[in-house]
């Protein structure tokens, strides 16, 4: 049990992500607090937010294979099933510098989706879902869609297969 304690302790100070194995354990640890983030085919991350912004964002990018040049986010998982177009990403990168853990809309054991951030036009942003599974993908992609319209920002055209 000491030793233990020990890699949870070693963990939440050099690195965002939670150790394999462990989950269970760290979620049960009030000294960590973990969130899941939903990606590609509802394939799941489970990641430590007692890091800044900046960390656990290179650590998404890395892990899950994007270039660096790729800006990205996390949005509620729950919203694309409430559909609340007032829900908003959380613009992570925004906040580089702050403690992922303090950054409002990050919950305890919340599950977030990855999205991509490009520029549009106009200087504002679009969001498109990185989710590709048909229960969540397709009901985050409508809302971004309703997000990306409200805010004017142009919805990026479709990739030809």
């Amino acid at each position: 049990l000491q030793f233990l304690y020990f890699i949870v302790t070693y963990k939440k100070l050099l690195s965002c992500p939670a150790p394999k194995g462990v989950d269970t354990v760290l979620a049960q640890s009030n000294e960590i607090m973990l969130i899941q983030v939903m990606h590609k085919n509802d394939e799941i991350v489970t990641l430590n937010t007692n890091c800044k912004n900046i960390v656990l964002l290179s650590y998404l990018r890395e892990h899950l294979g994007y270039d660096t040049d790729v800006e990205i986010d996390l949005i509620p998982a729950d919203a694309a099933k409430l559909q609340d177009a007032k829900t908003v990403p959380l613009n992570l990168a925004e906040q580089a510098t702050s403690y992922a853990c303090e950054v409002p809309g990050i919950v305890e054991r919340g599950k977030y989706a990855l999205v991509t951030v490009t520029p549009d036009d106009c200087g504002g942003k679009v969001y498109t879902s990185l989710l590709t599974s048909e229960e969540h993908g397709s009901a985050l992609k409508t809302l971004l869609e309703n997000i990306n319209a409200a805010r004017g920002g142009k919805v990026p055209p479709k990739k030809k297969k």
